[in-house]
């Protein structure tokens, strides 16, 4: 209680840190609380036998907005970027290449000519004026049908971490598709480093394992009340999910806004992260699904994730989470994909993780939004509280929406 800061930033993830230290460099007081005990929230990997695995399958987007926050806290991310030489999964065990679907019989001709066509002219459309119909409807009024719809779905699937394309907003898929992506060295953990360093070095205080608790206002602004004691800031940055938004700072917040946040949804993907001592087949390194919601990436292939230049770490994923049959049929079904893809892959395993509902992001980009003008907005409402996240502001998705969130946050913070 002796000491009263500028700012209090609540969750130590990626929006957070990056919150924090923009504060900071431009010489406002900040503190930061994580309820963990380390920092970096959904971002960080776990370093185990000599192998980064991210908690599921992560991908950083180059040129946007998250690029644009951390160039300015000065992060660097080196990595690889992933390969475009796609394997396909159809029903049955059947598995084509990209070559395959082309110039095989897999599609109609038609089929072919519009597909190339709509890859071709994604390039160029601005995504927000695709914003309030369905990635479905977009397809039909482009007059993509049968396999080739299929296989659009797919890709903005893999883009967007959504299942359901019939609920997808098509402007967030088109914005997602016109993206390059990259794989970073050291797994996730190391943006996450990157940032704990920058942050040290611009003087945030942070703690670990001091979950927030309870707030009330006080005559300079907010206290906090956490799990090892209590803090003044003139004001407050919420870095983690809606609900702790809603459970700290419920009986302050707007009607108006409290209604955007009971409308998020969240997604959730059922992830196997998967370290071999080998890759069966190491050709085979990237599949996509054309007839089930699922994918498997060796990013061990394009960055490094492992002592051993041989072993391997692999992703595989089905989008929106467990199926019907529950959280053991959908391992099973992860398992065999990879059995299609990397025969004899059980004999290698070094560790393996399952996890039947890891939350992607706190708001399905969903057409009832329209892209991202119906997410929550930065400011709440409330004098002083400012939110950050992938579920917050109207720009960009997942960490470019976390970052660019964070930066408006900031800003916000220290014009006061």
């Amino acid at each position: 209680m002796g000491r009263r800061w500028d700012v209090a930033v609540i969750g130590g993830g990626p929006a957070g840190l990056a919150a924090a230290t923009l504060a900071a460099l431009r010489g406002k007081s900040s503190v930061l609380l994580e309820r963990g005990s380390s920092m970096g929230g959904r971002a960080v990997s776990t370093c185990r036998d000599g192998a980064y695995l991210n908690l599921g399958p992560h991908a950083f987007y180059r040129h946007g907005a998250a690029q644009r926050v951390l160039d300015l806290v000065g992060v660097t991310v080196n990595g690889g970027a992933p390969g475009m030489n796609i394997s396909w999964l159809c029903s049955g065990d059947e598995v084509t290449s990209t070559a395959g679907l082309l110039f095989g019989k897999k599609l109609t001709w038609s089929e072919k000519i519009r597909l190339i066509r709509t890859l071709l002219a994604i390039r160029k459309v601005k995504p927000a004026d695709q914003s309030g119909m369905s990635w479905d409807q977009f397809l039909a009024s482009s007059g993509v049908r049968g396999r080739a719809a299929d296989i659009l779905k797919a890709m903005a699937r893999l883009g967007t971490y959504a299942g359901d394309t019939s609920r997808l907003d098509a402007g967030m898929a088109v914005m997602q598709l016109q993206k390059a992506t990259l794989y970073p060295d050291g797994g996730w953990q190391s943006i996450v480093d990157s940032l704990v360093e920058r942050a040290q070095d611009t003087g945030v205080d942070m703690l670990t394992d001091a979950s927030v608790t309870a707030v009330r206002q006080d005559r300079d602004g907010w206290l906090l009340e956490h799990r090892s004691g209590s803090l003044v800031a003139r004001s407050v940055i919420v870095a983690a999910d809606p609900k702790l938004l809603q459970g700290l700072f419920g009986p302050w917040l707007p009607e108006r806004y409290a209604d955007i946040l009971s409308s998020l949804e969240s997604v959730e993907a059922a992830c196997l992260d998967v370290h071999l001592r080998k890759l069966p087949i190491p050709s085979h390194s990237f599949a996509l699904g054309i007839d089930e919601p699922v994918y498997m990436s060796v990013h061990s292939r394009w960055a490094r994730l492992a002592d051993a230049a041989e072993e391997a770490v692999v992703h595989v994923m089905r989008y929106d989470g467990v199926h019907d049959q529950g959280p053991a049929a959908t391992k099973e079904s992860l398992m065999k994909l990879l059995d299609r893809m990397q025969p004899g892959w059980r004999q290698h395993i070094i560790s393996e993780r399952f996890m039947p509902s890891l939350t992607v992001m706190h708001a399905r980009p969903v057409t009832s939004q329209e892209g991202t003008s119906g997410r929550p907005p930065v400011e709440t409402g409330i004098p002083g509280v400012y939110v950050a996240g992938d579920w917050v502001g109207d720009e960009g998705l997942l960490l470019d929406a976390s970052l660019a969130s964070a930066e408006r946050a900031a800003e916000l913070v220290i014009a006061t």
